[in-house]
């Protein structure tokens, strides 16, 4: 379930429909929906490929698991909303606003 939510996570920020992902990975939208509820396993060829199509790292799929493979914190669900939230926040903004939250948001990261 932590890998579909971190999934569906990350398929919003990059502003992508299931059945654009879907498509670009060879499945039917009906199969990611599936992974991203947890109702199926995604296999590791197919997490390499959303990778891929998502441009970050396999691994990238797997912060807050801790060594029993739960969730450190119950708090996921919550920061996928609040991601949705961003992007659409993000998307009504201006060009220049836009890259200037980029850079804040860079420089906060860097100071972490």
């Amino acid at each position: 379930m932590h890998i579909g939510r971190s999934l569906r996570a990350k398929r919003l920020l990059a502003g992508l429909s299931q059945t654009q992902l879907a498509a670009l990975v060879g499945i039917s939208y009906q199969q990611l929906q599936k992974y991203e509820k947890g109702i199926n396993r995604i296999s590791a060829g197919h997490l390499y490929n959303f990778a891929q199509n998502l441009c970050c790292p396999p691994n990238s799929f797997f912060p807050g698991l801790d060594d029993s493979g739960g969730t450190s914190s119950n708090n996921t669900d919550h920061r996928v909303k609040r991601s949705a939230q961003m992007v659409k926040i993000f998307d009504g903004l201006d060009e220049h606003t836009q890259k200037m939250l980029v850079e804040l948001a860079r420089a906060l990261a860097n100071a972490a």
